[in-house]
Protein backbone atom coordinates (compact mmCIF):
# COMPACT_ATOMS: atom_id res chain seq x y z
CA UNK A 1 0.00 0.00 0.00
CA UNK A 2 1.28 3.18 -1.11
CA UNK A 3 0.76 6.04 1.85
CA UNK A 4 0.97 8.42 -0.62
CA UNK A 5 -2.11 7.83 -2.40
CA UNK A 6 -4.14 7.95 0.47
CA UNK A 7 -6.45 10.61 0.82
CA UNK A 8 -6.55 12.72 4.63
CA UNK A 9 -9.54 11.19 6.86
CA UNK A 10 -10.69 10.04 10.50
CA UNK A 11 -9.62 6.56 9.75
CA UNK A 12 -6.59 4.99 11.80
CA UNK A 13 -3.27 3.57 10.16
CA UNK A 14 -3.83 -0.18 11.70
CA UNK A 15 -7.50 -0.30 9.87
CA UNK A 16 -6.09 1.57 6.95
CA UNK A 17 -3.45 -1.90 6.93
CA UNK A 18 -6.44 -4.29 7.96
CA UNK A 19 -8.86 -3.08 5.10
CA UNK A 20 -6.15 -2.84 2.57
CA UNK A 21 -4.94 -6.81 2.95
CA UNK A 22 -8.73 -7.85 3.51
CA UNK A 23 -9.41 -6.13 0.15
CA UNK A 24 -6.11 -7.76 -1.23
CA UNK A 25 -7.29 -10.87 -0.62
CA UNK A 26 -10.78 -10.78 -1.37
CA UNK A 27 -10.01 -9.84 -4.65
CA UNK A 28 -13.41 -8.41 -5.30
CA UNK A 29 -15.31 -7.74 -8.40
CA UNK A 30 -18.37 -5.64 -7.08
CA UNK A 31 -17.70 -3.29 -4.37
CA UNK A 32 -20.38 -0.61 -2.81
CA UNK A 33 -19.39 2.13 -0.55
CA UNK A 34 -21.68 4.27 1.51
CA UNK A 35 -20.52 7.14 3.03
CA UNK A 36 -16.80 7.91 1.56
CA UNK A 37 -16.54 11.36 2.95
CA UNK A 38 -13.24 12.73 2.73
CA UNK A 39 -12.08 9.48 0.34
CA UNK A 40 -9.76 8.15 2.79
CA UNK A 41 -11.14 4.49 2.41
CA UNK A 42 -11.94 5.05 -0.93
CA UNK A 43 -8.50 5.70 -1.76
CA UNK A 44 -7.42 2.58 0.22
CA UNK A 45 -9.66 -0.12 -1.50
CA UNK A 46 -8.90 1.88 -4.88
CA UNK A 47 -4.89 0.72 -4.55
CA UNK A 48 -6.56 -2.57 -3.85
CA UNK A 49 -9.08 -3.25 -6.35
CA UNK A 50 -8.31 -4.11 -10.27
CA UNK A 51 -8.96 -1.47 -12.48
CA UNK A 52 -11.84 -3.64 -13.81
CA UNK A 53 -13.44 -3.98 -10.72
CA UNK A 54 -17.08 -2.80 -10.42
CA UNK A 55 -17.32 -0.04 -7.67
CA UNK A 56 -20.00 1.63 -6.73
CA UNK A 57 -19.51 4.47 -3.86
CA UNK A 58 -22.46 6.75 -2.05
CA UNK A 59 -21.73 10.14 -0.24
CA UNK A 60 -24.36 12.12 0.92
CA UNK A 61 -22.56 15.28 1.12
CA UNK A 62 -22.10 17.02 -2.28
CA UNK A 63 -18.67 18.69 -1.54
CA UNK A 64 -17.10 15.60 -0.55
CA UNK A 65 -18.56 13.17 -2.93
CA UNK A 66 -17.37 16.27 -6.11
CA UNK A 67 -13.91 15.86 -3.87
CA UNK A 68 -13.26 12.47 -4.13
CA UNK A 69 -14.88 11.83 -7.34
CA UNK A 70 -12.42 14.12 -8.42
CA UNK A 71 -9.57 12.30 -6.63
CA UNK A 72 -10.64 8.99 -8.16
CA UNK A 73 -10.86 10.86 -11.66
CA UNK A 74 -7.53 12.39 -11.62
CA UNK A 75 -5.75 8.95 -10.19
CA UNK A 76 -7.81 6.23 -11.32
CA UNK A 77 -9.20 7.25 -14.67
CA UNK A 78 -9.20 4.17 -15.84
CA UNK A 79 -11.08 2.20 -12.62
CA UNK A 80 -14.71 1.75 -13.04
CA UNK A 81 -15.58 3.51 -9.96
CA UNK A 82 -19.37 5.81 -10.28
CA UNK A 83 -20.27 7.68 -7.75
CA UNK A 84 -24.18 8.72 -6.46
CA UNK A 85 -25.77 10.85 -3.41
CA UNK A 86 -28.22 9.16 -1.01
CA UNK A 87 -28.49 5.73 -0.98
CA UNK A 88 -31.77 5.25 0.32
CA UNK A 89 -34.14 4.27 -1.95
CA UNK A 90 -32.08 4.96 -4.88
CA UNK A 91 -33.20 3.01 -8.01
CA UNK A 92 -29.53 1.78 -8.41
CA UNK A 93 -29.90 -0.62 -5.67
CA UNK A 94 -32.40 -2.43 -7.93
CA UNK A 95 -30.06 -2.89 -10.74
CA UNK A 96 -26.68 -4.20 -9.11
CA UNK A 97 -25.48 -8.05 -8.93
CA UNK A 98 -24.11 -9.77 -6.04
CA UNK A 99 -21.88 -7.18 -3.97
CA UNK A 100 -18.06 -9.21 -2.90
CA UNK A 101 -17.33 -5.98 -0.49
CA UNK A 102 -20.04 -4.33 1.25
CA UNK A 103 -18.41 -0.80 2.84
CA UNK A 104 -20.80 1.27 5.55
CA UNK A 105 -19.33 4.04 6.86
CA UNK A 106 -22.35 6.59 7.40
CA UNK A 107 -25.06 7.21 10.16
CA UNK A 108 -24.56 5.41 13.10
CA UNK A 109 -28.26 5.80 14.50
CA UNK A 110 -30.47 2.55 14.35
CA UNK A 111 -32.77 3.48 11.82
CA UNK A 112 -30.38 3.58 8.77
CA UNK A 113 -28.88 0.57 10.53
CA UNK A 114 -31.97 -1.04 10.28
CA UNK A 115 -32.22 0.40 6.76
CA UNK A 116 -28.90 -1.30 5.94
CA UNK A 117 -29.25 -4.10 7.27
CA UNK A 118 -32.56 -4.73 5.60
CA UNK A 119 -31.54 -3.55 2.28
CA UNK A 120 -27.61 -4.07 1.54
CA UNK A 121 -26.72 -6.76 3.61
CA UNK A 122 -29.17 -8.91 1.06
CA UNK A 123 -26.63 -7.84 -1.71
CA UNK A 124 -24.04 -9.81 -0.43
CA UNK A 125 -23.48 -13.25 -1.02
CA UNK A 126 -21.53 -16.37 0.80
CA UNK A 127 -18.15 -15.17 0.28
CA UNK A 128 -18.52 -11.88 0.67
CA UNK A 129 -17.08 -9.41 3.21
CA UNK A 130 -18.80 -6.59 4.82
CA UNK A 131 -17.46 -3.75 7.07
CA UNK A 132 -18.98 -1.62 9.07
CA UNK A 133 -17.34 1.51 10.39
CA UNK A 134 -17.85 3.81 13.98
CA UNK A 135 -19.63 1.72 15.70
CA UNK A 136 -19.58 3.77 18.68
CA UNK A 137 -20.29 1.17 21.91
CA UNK A 138 -22.15 1.59 24.80
CA UNK A 139 -19.37 0.54 26.91
CA UNK A 140 -16.91 3.63 25.89
CA UNK A 141 -19.50 6.24 26.26
CA UNK A 142 -18.45 7.64 29.69
CA UNK A 143 -14.42 7.09 28.41
CA UNK A 144 -15.87 9.00 24.99
CA UNK A 145 -17.24 12.06 27.46
CA UNK A 146 -20.85 11.64 26.33
CA UNK A 147 -21.68 10.32 30.00
CA UNK A 148 -24.89 8.34 28.54
CA UNK A 149 -25.91 10.72 26.17
CA UNK A 150 -24.59 9.06 22.62
CA UNK A 151 -26.64 11.63 20.42
CA UNK A 152 -24.14 14.48 21.54
CA UNK A 153 -21.60 13.13 19.60
CA UNK A 154 -21.86 14.57 15.56
CA UNK A 155 -21.81 11.44 13.95
CA UNK A 156 -24.80 9.86 15.88
CA UNK A 157 -28.42 11.71 15.30
CA UNK A 158 -30.51 12.87 18.75
CA UNK A 159 -33.99 10.97 18.84
CA UNK A 160 -35.72 13.90 18.30
CA UNK A 161 -34.25 14.62 14.37
CA UNK A 162 -34.56 11.18 13.13
CA UNK A 163 -37.79 11.98 11.95
CA UNK A 164 -36.27 14.87 9.34
CA UNK A 165 -33.55 13.20 8.28
CA UNK A 166 -35.52 10.04 7.23
CA UNK A 167 -38.67 11.35 6.14
CA UNK A 168 -39.15 7.92 3.55
CA UNK A 169 -38.43 5.07 6.21
CA UNK A 170 -38.90 7.09 9.72
CA UNK A 171 -42.41 5.16 10.22
CA UNK A 172 -41.02 1.76 9.07
CA UNK A 173 -37.99 1.54 11.59
CA UNK A 174 -39.00 4.08 14.34
CA UNK A 175 -38.56 2.38 18.11
CA UNK A 176 -40.05 4.44 20.92
CA UNK A 177 -36.92 3.41 22.75
CA UNK A 178 -33.56 4.72 23.10
CA UNK A 179 -31.69 2.24 20.64
CA UNK A 180 -28.16 2.15 18.67
CA UNK A 181 -26.65 1.05 15.55
CA UNK A 182 -24.62 -1.53 17.94
CA UNK A 183 -27.71 -3.22 19.09
CA UNK A 184 -29.38 -3.73 15.56
CA UNK A 185 -25.82 -5.27 14.54
CA UNK A 186 -25.56 -7.35 17.72
CA UNK A 187 -29.31 -8.18 17.26
CA UNK A 188 -28.12 -9.76 13.47
CA UNK A 189 -25.39 -11.60 14.72
CA UNK A 190 -27.48 -13.23 17.55
CA UNK A 191 -30.07 -14.05 14.49
CA UNK A 192 -26.87 -15.01 12.22
CA UNK A 193 -24.59 -17.56 13.91
CA UNK A 194 -23.25 -18.38 10.19
CA UNK A 195 -21.27 -15.51 9.85
CA UNK A 196 -17.63 -15.14 11.28
CA UNK A 197 -17.04 -11.51 12.43
CA UNK A 198 -14.13 -8.99 14.33
CA UNK A 199 -13.54 -5.83 15.80
CA UNK A 200 -10.30 -3.76 15.44
CA UNK A 201 -11.26 -2.17 18.58
CA UNK A 202 -10.78 -3.73 22.44
CA UNK A 203 -14.88 -3.70 23.22
CA UNK A 204 -16.74 -7.03 21.91
CA UNK A 205 -20.06 -6.74 20.60
CA UNK A 206 -21.49 -9.74 21.61
CA UNK A 207 -19.81 -12.90 22.58
CA UNK A 208 -17.81 -14.97 21.27
CA UNK A 209 -16.09 -12.59 19.37
CA UNK A 210 -12.69 -13.37 16.99
CA UNK A 211 -10.71 -10.02 17.58
CA UNK A 212 -7.56 -9.12 15.93
CA UNK A 213 -6.31 -6.34 17.65
CA UNK A 214 -6.54 -4.86 21.04
CA UNK A 215 -5.87 -1.17 22.03
CA UNK A 216 -7.44 0.77 25.51
CA UNK A 217 -7.09 4.24 22.58
CA UNK A 218 -9.20 2.46 20.40
CA UNK A 219 -12.82 4.38 21.06
CA UNK A 220 -14.37 3.19 18.08
CA UNK A 221 -13.20 0.39 15.52
CA UNK A 222 -14.12 -1.18 11.78
CA UNK A 223 -16.31 -4.43 12.03
CA UNK A 224 -15.96 -6.83 10.21
CA UNK A 225 -18.87 -9.88 9.05
CA UNK A 226 -17.96 -12.86 6.49
CA UNK A 227 -19.50 -16.03 6.40
CA UNK A 228 -15.89 -17.48 4.91
CA UNK A 229 -13.20 -17.51 7.29
CA UNK A 230 -10.74 -15.00 5.73
CA UNK A 231 -9.34 -14.41 9.49
CA UNK A 232 -6.90 -17.15 8.89
CA UNK A 233 -6.43 -16.35 5.27
CA UNK A 234 -5.04 -13.33 6.17
CA UNK A 235 -3.21 -13.35 9.47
Amino acid sequence: MNPNKILDGIYSQQDSYILYNIVKQLNPQTVLEIGCRTGRTTSIILQAIRPDTKYWCFEKDPYFCKQVKSFARNEYSNYNVKFYFNVINHSLLKSLPPIDLLFIDAQHDYIFAKWYVENLFPLTHDKSVIHIHDIYYKDNLDSLGFKNHPQTHRDIVDQNKLKELYPTIYDQYYENKVLFEEDVIRNFCLDNPEYFWYSTTQTPICEPATKIYKSSDVKNCSFYLYKENYYDKIY
